[in-house]
């Protein structure tokens, strides 16, 4: 019909129209009318992730020409006095000096920043005339105390209490011929009683005296 009032066929079925089966079938799927639906614009591509960078692990300062001459002289037993009267510098500045390799190092005493110079290879060994006197376990155990490897409990019982320690190091001192507890660390190290205090670099230079 395509006249009238009522609902009509604008331009009859045939040729070149939708078939009224084809019609039906569209408007009962749903997909079949989303198939011919514009497609979706494409998602923009993702932003680049840019590398996450962690910051480098901060090197510590390196040991400044004079800190490096006053741990020199600190290896041979020499005191503050004598080290500033050897270099020129008041006495004050060398004690600054071993006091900025003191934290550089985390070494409290005189004796562990030997220890920490010497195991860094910051310093070389001073020339040494004597032979090593015979220690036993108990006094190596007492150095590597007195050097910083050690812990109390490395100790036997009697040597614990600090006077009786400090003893036993002042009669080592006189055993090894040191001057100071920094020089008997360096004495050790010369006669490598303790294999893990010096670094090769530290001992490559080492002169045994006549």
């Amino acid at each position: 019909m395509t006249g009238g009032l009522d609902v009509h066929w604008a331009v009859p079925p045939g040729l070149g129209s939708t078939s009224p089966a084809d019609l039906h079938r569209v408007l009962r799927v749903p997909r079949l009318l989303a198939a011919h639906a514009a497609p979706a614009p494409a998602e923009p591509p993702a932003a680049a992730t840019a590398p996450v960078r962690t910051a480098a692990p901060a090197q510590p300062r390196p040991l400044t020409p004079a800190q490096l001459r006053v741990g020199q002289l600190l290896l041979t037993g020499a005191s503050d006095a004598q080290i500033a009267e050897e270099l020129g510098l008041p006495v004050g500045i060398v004690r600054r000096h071993l006091t900025s390799i003191g934290r550089r190092f985390g070494a409290p005493t005189a004796a562990r920043r030997v220890t920490a110079l010497l195991a860094g290879g910051h310093v070389s060994l001073p020339p040494v005339s004597m032979l090593a006197p015979d220690l036993a376990e108990t006094d190596l155990a007492v150095l590597r105390v007195l050097a910083g490897l050690g812990t109390e409990d490395d100790l036997p019982e009697d040597l614990r209490p600090t006077g009786l320690f400090l003893d036993r190091v002042d009669e080592l001192r006189e055993r090894c011929g040191a001057r100071s507890d920094p020089h008997l660390i360096a004495l050790v190290a010369f006669w490598e009683l303790l294999p893990d205090l010096i670094a090769p670099a530290s001992a490559s230079g080492k002169e045994q005296l006549p």
